[in-house]
């Protein structure tokens, strides 16, 4: 598993709405053309959440998740969502994408704790079968909001390259509650390195942080990036994201001028000490439109791109194939 990233890396989104098909207002579920659990499905989640909190721990009883994911593939809406992420992956693959990344939608989102054993069982799942279709793509994996525990050991267990974190440096404040940071970042580390030894892992997957994260309320203080910049080294960073207030809103140029030149200072600087130079991928992480792709590809390392490929360009909509094919050729040139 080679987990280090290409030059202008594209990461396209596979948005999974297991969270809609749970969560959401039914009116809301119909109108995104979603199906609806059924009263088993029902029974079974409400039996899983009673019995398999071992799952929602940092290193969960391997069995325990082996037998989970197979009672979850199934559920009445799982074929669907298997589907439907297969039929984006192709678009993306028969484009020229090499890089993608499985994330569960959408909001209201259950945080860290409140998260159903349900979501983790069927992200799992979905990411073996990713894995086994594509095993020569780069693959990542978020479970929001601040599911880093349940990323890391699905990545881990299924090979993948990389997870996205929002919740392993300062606190902020977001419509689902506190961003959780009590040591998650070094609980990630520590925990990735227990996981890897259970599962004969030689390589294991990267860690890449938000910093500011969209549809996030900091105090004053941590308006300033700098205090962010700062971390870097000291917390050991493998990689981070800087995105704009919120989904489908550009980064600030400033934000990204300044974030690239504190890279640039820290390889050298790191260079001149040490010998090798420090390697901390910058990544944007919302509002990369055609138009934006150049100053993308200015300041980056590459872009997470998931509104621009939907119809309409709204994130909670299907994959446009056309806005994929679109996208790619102007990336790709």
């Amino acid at each position: 598993m080679d987990t280090s990233f290409i030059a202008n890396e594209l990461i396209a989104m596979l948005h999974i709405p297991v969270d809609s098909i749970l969560a959401s207002p039914r009116k809301w579920r119909r109108q995104c053309g979603l199906p609806q659990p059924t009263k088993k499905d029902w029974d079974f989640i409400g039996k899983l959440e009673r019995n398999s909190a071992d799952l929602d721990q940092w290193i969960p009883n391997s069995r325990s998740i082996q037998v989970i994911e197979t009672q979850c593939r199934s559920l009445s809406f799982y074929n669907y969502l298997e589907e439907r992420m297969l039929s984006e992956l192709r678009s993306y693959v028969n484009n020229g994408v090499h890089c993608v990344m499985l994330e569960n939608i959408a909001a209201p989102y259950f945080s860290r704790d409140s998260i159903p054993v349900v979501i983790s069982g069927v992200m799992g799942c979905l990411a073996e079968t990713l894995r086994r279709e594509s095993p020569e793509l780069h693959i990542g994996i978020q479970i929001l909001a601040f599911g880093d525990n349940q990323a890391m050991q699905i990545a881990v267990r299924k090979g993948l390259n990389f997870i996205r974190t929002e919740s392993t440096l300062f606190k902020g404040t977001r419509p689902e509650g506190a961003t959780p940071n009590n040591g998650n970042l070094a609980q990630l580390y520590l925990n990735r390195e227990i996981l890897a030894a259970e599962y004969g892992m030689s390589e294991v997957p990267d860690v890449i942080v938000d910093l500011q994260k969209k549809h996030t309320v900091f105090s004053d203080e941590l308006a300033d990036l700098d205090l962010w910049l700062d971390t870097i080294v000291f917390e050991k960073l493998e990689g981070i994201i800087i995105t704009g207030e919120s989904t489908g809103t550009s980064a600030d140029l400033a934000d990204l001028d300044k974030t690239r030149c504190k890279l640039d200072a820290l390889q050298t600087k790191n260079k001149k000490l040490h010998g090798y130079s420090y390697s901390c991928p910058l990544f944007i992480g919302s509002g990369i439109t055609l138009d934006t792709i150049e100053v993308c590809k200015k300041y980056s390392a590459g872009a997470i791109v998931g509104s621009e490929f939907k119809q309409g360009g709204f994130w909670e909509n299907n994959l446009d194939p056309e806005r994929v094919k679109q996208f790619m050729k102007v990336w790709n040139t």
